[in-house]
């Protein structure tokens, strides 16, 4: 990112907040200068943050941010990411959807019904450090286990506790999924007509790292936000979710994860359906069976041919083997061959 001049950094602060970021709250401040990130995060909490640590993490599970850290305030503990703004991107990022969705509670009331809950920030701020503008958010730490983690934990249970875990958050995950880009009472009237539907409400790059499990409650906590501010039509979200259970697997036919017999297979899909089904019961289970049915299977055939970038989401395909999608796309025929080929 190009270094700018401080006093013109700081005009292009001033101006974009006022005209193009109309989402932000009063709460959204400027720090102007910071002699580093740490100070920054003191200052975000008005001098009243403990125990500011700065975490590592895997870049490649997050393009939400570039620093991270956790702190205490309040008598709580919060987690902070900071994330570099470039004013020359062609593409700027929308950092204010979040707040305009949190200032609209009734669009995502729905997912209490089905434990789910998104975890907004708290307070915000832009800050310049080494001539470079910065934006600043903190979030409260939420419990559990990414989805990530709980997949993993459920190839190695074999059977055991953890399987059950991985039962029931795989089933809130798809209530979640469901109510996040379907409208429960607006029925479609022809299969064709719900892929046409922009999603209720979208939140880009759902990869396993960024919902979180916590068995206790039995909830399923969304975090980090998109940085675009496109409505997509709920085939492409959706989508992302299904690619998402499948890669979370990395070989789910294979024996190491599913047995010799691919048993865990028809558990996956038949979780994720009745998920569905039982967040939108006035769609159908037999409608929704073949939905998401057909969307598994149009990855399928996409990564059998080696055709999945036209698929149209954002997926690491590199180390994708297509005959591993050509098996998959086998066993999932065995199990559902009413499926459209």
């Amino acid at each position: 990112m190009k270094k700018l001049p401080l006093l013109f950094l700081l005009l292009l602060v001033i101006s974009r907040i006022e005209a193009n970021l109309v989402g932000f709250p009063d709460e959204a401040v400027q720090l102007g200068y910071q002699p580093n990130k740490s100070m920054a995060v003191w200052h975000l909490f008005e001098g009243k943050a403990k125990d500011i640590r700065q975490l590592s993490f895997d870049r490649a599970s997050s393009t939400q941010h570039d620093t991270v850290f956790s702190v205490k305030s309040s008598g709580k503990d919060w987690f902070v990411k900071i994330v570099s703004v470039d004013l020359e991107d062609e593409k700027p990022k929308h950092f204010e959807y979040e707040w305009e969705l949190k200032a609209q509670p009734e669009k995502y009331a729905l997912l209490e019904k089905v434990n789910g809950k998104i975890v907004f920030a708290d307070r915000a701020a832009f800050f310049i450090y080494d001539g470079s503008l910065y934006y600043v958010a903190s979030y409260p730490f939420v419990p559990g286990k990414t989805i990530d983690s709980v997949v993993e934990q459920y190839i190695k249970a074999e059977r055991s506790t953890d399987s059950v875990m991985f039962y029931k958050a795989l089933y809130r995950y798809a209530q979640v999924s469901a109510l996040l880009n379907f409208d429960p009472d607006n029925i479609p009237k022809k299969g064709e007509d719900i892929l046409e539907r922009p999603a209720q409400i979208y939140l880009e790059d759902r990869n396993g790292f960024n919902e979180l499990y916590d068995e206790t409650q039995d909830t399923i906590y969304l975090i980090d936000y998109p940085l675009d501010h496109e409505l997509y039509q709920v085939d492409i979200p959706v989508k992302h979710y299904m690619y998402a259970i499948i890669e979370l697997f990395d070989d789910p036919v294979g024996e190491e994860v599913c047995g010799v017999n691919n048993t865990c297979l028809p558990i996956i899909i038949n979780i994720f359906i009745r998920g569905y089904s039982d967040a939108l019961p006035k769609y159908g289970y037999d409608f929704l069976s073949r939905t998401i049915g057909n969307y598994i299977l149009e990855i399928a055939e996409k990564g059998c041919n080696d055709e999945l970038e036209e698929l149209n989401i954002s997926i690491d395909d590199e180390d994708k083997d297509p005959e591993d999608f050509c098996e998959l796309k086998k066993q999932l025929l065995q199990i559902m061959p009413d499926l459209n080929v």
